[in-house]
């Protein structure tokens, strides 16, 4: 028997007097007969008669009759709330009935004569849900006596302890306090089962189940207890929601205590430290100082009591200010401290200001300019050189500081104006030829614009005129294919100079050469010149700085091999192409390329790309159509093509047709269940947009997609239980089953299923549609920014807006409903607020509307505003 079973209480009655036994040794011993195991002294052996009479004992005790004795009967048991019926038909054993029974019955029963079938309740069998509450079952035992079967006897079971109705009262009726720190996460307050346990009385305690006990949420005045609740000291009347086996949603009181150090107390002690401080070098980024501005360095000069409570993650910063205007670099120029103000936001309280002294330290900029103006500066460029080659950079410049000040100098501050002499700018013939020449720097560095320090040019090296005389003594050559280009051949300044001596070579400068032409016979050279092999004396005519309409003499070998064998070689040659079916005609691209890679080595370094051009692909005497590539097979065609002045000329073409075609392509989109998400209030229209050719290929496999043309795909209409889909249909949250009609190419009136899920609105999908909106408002010049401010308070031109733009309309609804959870923060204009001095003048700016709604802060949206000289 199991441990949680009590053991049976039977029921037992005053035994009455006994009657004579039926069974026939029981009557014998009762007349005081002695029965002897051998048959013998009355004469009775195994029933055969003696010499005396034989005793009539009466009719035998039947199975019927002991079965109706224990139908009489009334039995007991008595178990446990949430024992299992395995172990309580244990408790209905042959010891139980036998105890019930009176007089005969009690000595004739045979315990092998009674089998156990079931206990049930109102013809269905005990189950372990009979046994979840307290109190007495009303049941019947089900058994077999003998060969009398299927009897019933009345079984009483006592169900006692404490059932789940009794521990949800006592739950129910306890108070429950807990105690959490200020600015907590609601996630931290854990209700476990120990903790419920916890405050019962010790019966009920250990009747409690912890795998019955599961919390829904804690609320506060109806509503689920969120992050804000906590943001203040001080006690909270909340419940608990929670479930015990099968009662559901049921609360309890729980009383929460809020502890510690609030925002509020937090933002005073941060407001009122005086001695933030930081420091940075003199011309310092900007971000030099607002890297150091976090969590940490607020944190760290509050008291232990205020450190304590500082939540590092709330504390956000925005900016530093100085002057009611944002902190620049240009504030950093000058070596001094400087008074400005931290801004920041800390949990929900914003627009905060602290104070902060910014030591700028080091060498400023007028002492750096001074330095360079000290300086004597010199350099070197070769006779022909480029006025720009003489460049003058900050590295220049910082090579001749010394000590402290080189260490200042920033090289990306300096920059050069121009380079004078004499009080003109440095031109190239100011370096033609050799010698010193006295110069100014023109330079700004930082603020300080157009200062002025010396420079000598040393001009070193050979001269022009010495260049064009080695040039016009060299006899140069070159060699070209057969039917190259005239325009292609082009000398180089890099041709010229390598055939000159090393002296005349480093000498030479590349940006004096100019090429002209290339003469032939006093003719400027023809592609006509180039279509034989040979060679040709040509000149080259060419300017050399100031040296203009040069002439050297050139000579040009022509060499390759000519159209006439290129063409031969290409008709002589089947070429092959592969397309998808259904593709374009337009699509098999026949280039240059793809035919000269079919030809010998020899053949296609001779080909020329420009000479070649296709005229059509035919198939039997016919252009190529789109229809000849809708099936998948070979086909022959010709290529009909000129080359140079061969024109007319015909080559074969083999097309394999291969892929997938647009049957099959439609089979399987009529395979695939779509599905579809909208928010309420969607227009069918605005379904249609989505039903487009990349939401329908998208679920196909990858062959299929390979084939899909989107150009191909129509949407007819969407169809509802045989009827187009209407605006109507998509104004509740549901799931609809629809079919979406379309065409694919000449496939038409196809259909295919599409469940469309219907969502709601959500907080999230309002605050998206506001911020993709582009608003519009006027104001007067003059108005101020708070007046300006008014128009959006309320809420309702954010509502007016939304009629105004028709995509946006279903949202408009969902916003009033929640409108009083819309607070206006600020108008931000050029990622700063924007000021009265903005709205001096007539002009359209755009500016940005930052607002909170529900549980999104600081959320923001575009709004042109037109700024008019008068009232309208």
């Amino acid at each position: 028997m199991a441990n949680n079973l009590i053991d049976s209480e039977l029921i037992l009655e005053e035994k009455k007097p006994k009657r004579l036994y039926k069974n026939w040794k029981l009557y014998a011993s009762a007349l005081g007969i002695i029965v002897i195991g051998t048959g013998t002294g009355l004469g009775i052996y195994y029933g055969i008669e003696s010499n005396n009479p034989v005793v009539d004992l009466g009719p035998a005790v039947t199975d019927q009759d002991f079965a109706d004795a224990i139908n009489e009967a009334n039995y007991a048991i008595t178990v446990k709330v949430r024992d299992v019926v395995a172990e309580v038909n244990k408790l209905i054993t042959p010891e139980l009935i036998h105890e019930q029974l009176l007089n005969e019955f009690y000595e004739g029963f045979n315990p092998d004569s009674f089998k156990f079938n079931r206990i049930a309740i109102d013809d269905r069998t005990l189950e372990d849900t009979d046994l979840l509450g307290s109190g007495p079952i009303d049941a019947q035992i089900d058994y077999n006596y003998g060969i009398i079967e299927n009897q019933t006897t009345k079984l009483t079971i006592n169900v006692v302890g404490v059932d789940d109705q009794q521990i949800v009262t006592a739950i129910n009726n306890t108070n429950y306090q807990t105690e959490i720190k200020v600015n907590s996460a609601t996630s931290e307050l854990s209700i476990t089962d120990e903790f419920i346990k916890t405050e019962l009385s010790e019966e009920v305690k250990t009747a409690f189940n912890p795998n019955s006990f599961s919390v829904n949420q804690i609320t506060v005045a109806g509503e689920k207890l969120k992050d804000n609740d906590l943001t203040t000291s001080g006690p909270i009347d909340a419940q608990i929601d929670y479930n015990y086996g099968s009662f559901k949603n049921q609360t309890t009181n729980l009383k929460i205590e809020v502890t510690g150090i609030d925002n509020k107390q937090i933002v005073a002690a941060i407001n009122s430290v005086n001695n933030y401080q930081l420091t940075v070098n003199v011309r310092d980024d900007v971000t030099k100082v607002t890297n150091q501005i976090d969590s940490k360095f607020i944190k760290e000069k509050l008291t232990d009591k205020i450190k304590t409570a500082f939540n590092a993650d709330w504390f956000g910063f925005n900016q530093v200010m100085i002057n009611d205007r944002k902190l620049n670099n240009d504030d950093l120029l000058v070596s001094a401290p400087l008074k400005v103000q931290i801004n920041y936001n800390y949990g929900g309280i914003t627009n905060q200001t602290t104070k902060l002294t910014i030591n700028v330290v080091g060498v400023d900029d007028q002492q750096i300019v001074e330095a360079i103006n000290d300086q004597k500066y010199q350099t070197e460029v070769k006779v022909n050189s480029a006025a720009s080659s003489v460049i003058i950079d900050g590295n220049f410049i910082k090579e001749k500081l010394t000590d402290e000040v080189k260490v200042a100098f920033i090289p990306n501050s300096f920059s050069v104006n121009q380079i004078t002499v004499a009080g003109e700018k440095l031109k190239d013939n100011d370096l033609t030829t050799s010698g010193p020449i006295d110069a100014q720097i023109d330079y700004n560095y930082g603020s300080f614009k157009n200062q002025t320090t010396n420079l000598k040019i040393e001009v070193t090296g050979i001269d022009n005129k010495q260049i064009i005389t080695a040039i016009n003594s060299v006899n140069y050559q070159t060699e070209v294919k057969v039917n190259s280009k005239a325009k292609d051949l082009i000398i180089t300044s890099d041709f010229i100079k390598n055939q000159l001596s090393n002296e005349i070579k480093t000498a030479f400068n590349d940006k004096l050469f100019n090429f002209n032409k290339i003469t032939v016979a006093g003719e400027i050279l023809k592609d006509n010149d180039l279509t034989t092999s040979g060679t040709i004396d040509a000149l080259i005519d060419y300017n050399y700085g100031s040296f203009k309409n040069q002439t050297t003499n050139l000579k040009i070998k022509v060499t390759g091999i000519d159209n006439k064998q290129i063409v031969t070689a290409i008709n002589g040659a089947t070429y092959q192409t592969e397309v998808k079916v259904s593709s374009a005609a337009s699509a098999i691209k026949i280039t240059s390329d793809f035919i000269k890679n079919q030809l010998n080595s020899d053949i296609k370094a001779a080909f020329n790309d420009n000479l070649f051009k296709v005229d059509s692909i035919t198939v039997n005497g016919k252009n190529l159509t789109d229809n000849d590539l809708i099936t998948v097979r070979t086909i022959e065609t010709q290529i009909n093509y000129n080359y140079g002045s061969m024109t007319n000329q015909k080559t074969k073409l083999m097309i394999k047709v291969t892929g997938v075609d647009s049957q099959q392509i439609v089979d399987a989109i009529n395979k695939e269940n779509y599905e579809l998400e909208v928010e309420v209030h969607t227009k069918v229209s605005e379904v249609k947009l989505l039903l487009d050719s990349n939401f329908i290929k998208q679920v196909l496999s990858e062959n299929i997609q390979d084939a899909f043309d989107d150009s191909l795909f129509k949407l007819n209409k969407i169809i509802v239980d045989g009827e187009n889909l209407e605006d109507s249909d998509l104004t509740d949250p549901k799931l609809i089953e629809t079919q979406i009609n379309y065409n694919y190419g000449t496939i038409v009136n196809q259909t295919t299923k599409l469940t469309i899920n219907i969502g709601p609105i959500t907080e999230d999908k309002v605050v998206e549609a506001i911020n993709k909106m582009q608003c519009d408002a006027w104001a007067v010049v003059d108005e101020t920014v708070e007046q300006i401010g008014n128009i959006f308070k309320s809420g309702d031109y954010i509502v007016g807006q939304f009629k105004h733009s028709t995509i946006y309309d279903k949202f408009r609804a969902e916003f009033e409903k929640n409108k009083g959870t819309y607070k206006f923060i600020r108008l931000m204009y050029q990622n700063r607020e924007l000021r009265d001095s903005d709205l001096k003048t007539a002009k359209t700016i755009d500016i940005k509307i930052v607002y909170n709604y529900g549980t999104h802060i600081n959320q923001e949206t575009n709004l042109k505003l037109e700024i008019k000289a008068s009232r309208p």
